[in-house]
Formats: C-alpha cells, sequence, structure tokens
C-alpha cells in the first residue's frame, strides 16, 4: 500500500536575506521521507475542508487528505517570491479544477521566518487562495537543510 507522497515543491523562492551557509540538517534526497512537519490548523472552514482537516488544533502534514502535497516554501519580504504568486496561484486554479477521481494534489505556502501576522499581509496583499502557515521560528526551515533560492 503506497503512502501518500509529500513533493517538496520546494518552489522554494524563498530568502532575500543572507543565512549562514551552514545548514542544520541537510535536504531531504529523493527517496527519502519528508521531515515530520506540525503545522496550526487554519481558522478558516474553507481551508480545513481543501486540506481535509477538522478541529482546531496542530497536524501533521501526513494528515492532509491528499496523494500529492506541493509545499511553496517563501518570504513575504523576498521580491522572487512576490513575482512568482501569479505563477503559483495559476498553478492552485489548475490543481483545483482538474477533477482526477484516481489522484488528488493539494498546494500549501509555508512562510519561513514570517509570523502570523505576516501570512495574513501577504495572503490578503497578494489574494492567496491556498492556505498559508507562519515558520516563525524557522523550525520547518532548518528541518528540510536551511535551503535557499
Amino acid at each position: 500500500m503506497l503512502k501518500k507522497c509529500i513533493l517538496i515543491g520546494l518552489i522554494i523562492s524563498f530568502y532575500c536575506f543572507p543565512f549562514s551557509l551552514q545548514a542544520t540538517d541537510r535536504t531531504p534526497a529523493k527517496g527519502e521521507p519528508f521531515p515530520a512537519i506540525t503545522l496550526q490548523k487554519p481558522g478558516n472552514t474553507a481551508e480545513l475542508d481543501y486540506l481535509g482537516l477538522k478541529g482546531k488544533g496542530s497536524f501533521q502534514l501526513a494528515q492532509i487528505k491528499t496523494d500529492l502535497l506541493i509545499i511553496e516554501i517563501y518570504s513575504m519580504y523576498c521580491p522572487y517570491c512576490q513575482k512568482e504568486v501569479p505563477i503559483i496561484e495559476n498553478l492552485y486554479d489548475r490543481i483545483t479544477k482538474e477533477k482526477d477521481s484516481n489522484h488528488t494534489i493539494k498546494l500549501i505556502g509555508i512562510a519561513a521566518g514570517n509570523t502570523p501576522f505576516e501570512v495574513e499581509i501577504f495572503k490578503n496583499q497578494y489574494d492567496i487562495q491556498f492556505p498559508l502557515f507562519s515558520d516563525e521560528s524557522f523550525d520547518i526551515h532548518k528541518k528540510i537543510g536551511e535551503v535557499r533560492t
């Protein structure tokens, strides 16, 4: 039985900030399991439904009801990330309009170094339709190897 895939669609358009070249952890290699990541459930009912989650509290990425998960890592302060928004939104639109009864694809964004307040500003400013999550303390960033653009 195949467990759902988590695609690190690390369409990693993040960091325009100088960070240490020393990664805390290394980037997961092809075929390795994606690191366990815990996020707070969105307060928005539509986003909870999109992810196939219920209630409040935290959840693991593996709990998202999908066959394939694309994760966009970004920072609201990165001009490359800002320019990429229309491309990612186009991808999201195509994913949501494509109905394949055998496979599901979901898209989320993780804001490395951004507070929940900053995530909301970015989401509202660019009218982002898919769920975005804060990684204010860079925990996820470290787990995936402190990847840079």
